[in-house]
């Protein structure tokens, strides 16, 4: 519990600020992930004399077949991105010279996975398509707003109540609020980014189909009140 008490009396224009006391109330939740994602990239590669139509043609169909049975899992088009798009020569650097002996072309993909079970089936298609660069599963909480508002609540009733219980003990009475502020600290960011099959606090959270610990995230949030009191 943390408690500041100023005693003091100044007088500005017609009113006059009294005695206050300041107090930090804390809140926390705890939620489990109900959403991942899974980051990919498609990429081919060509000699110098490819065609570079044909190379893009190959990313597309590649990705339109992935698409096609992402759909058939029901995950819709807003929660699958393109991060990146390229095509770029491939240079050859010797006896002080640059020289092109290729060309690749790149596509990266967001999806967000809304049914936790789903990650083993995306992850499937993934193999099941020969796409070798991929990252994740990550979890996330889709509903962060919501759960930072309850702990910002829970902090606010936290610190009335200790600033009740102080006025019992000072034997003073509590007349108004009279400033205000809080701060979060959470770990909603993803688990496992950059990871294959990562997770934290798995000894807290659910688990998915695929093993994969979930884990739990949190946030907590302090709220900082001044209440104006008298004697």
């Amino acid at each position: 519990i943390y408690i500041v008490i100023y005693f003091s009396i100044k007088t500005y224009a017609n009113f006059t600020t009294t005695n206050t006391i300041s107090i930090v109330g804390v809140g926390e939740m705890k939620a489990i992930p109900n959403i991942s994602t899974i980051n990919f990239t498609i990429r081919e590669e060509g000699d110098s004399l490819v065609n570079m139509k044909e190379l893009k043609d190959k990313v597309s169909s590649k990705l339109d077949k992935v698409l096609t049975e992402l759909k058939n899992l029901d995950i819709e088009n807003k929660d699958i991105k393109t991060n990146n798009y390229s095509f770029n020569p491939k240079y050859d650097y010797s006896n002080g010279r640059s020289n092109i002996f290729g060309y690749e072309a790149t596509q990266n993909i967001d999806i967000k996975i809304r049914n936790i079970d789903d990650i083993n089936n995306v992850l499937n298609i993934l193999a099941e398509n020969k796409i070798r660069e991929v990252v994740g599963p990550n979890f996330e909480i889709d509903n962060k707003a919501e759960i930072k508002e309850e702990a910002r609540e829970l902090a606010i009733k936290d610190a009335k109540e200790k600033a009740q219980r102080l006025s019992k003990e000072l034997n003073v009475k509590i007349k108004r609020i009279v400033g205000y502020s809080d701060d979060s600290q959470d770990d909603f960011g993803p688990f496992g980014k950059g990871q294959m099959y990562s997770g934290t606090g798995m000894e807290m959270g659910g688990m998915t189909d695929t093993g994969i610990p979930q884990g739990e995230n949190s946030v907590k949030v302090n709220a900082y009140l001044m209440f104006q009191i008298e004697n």
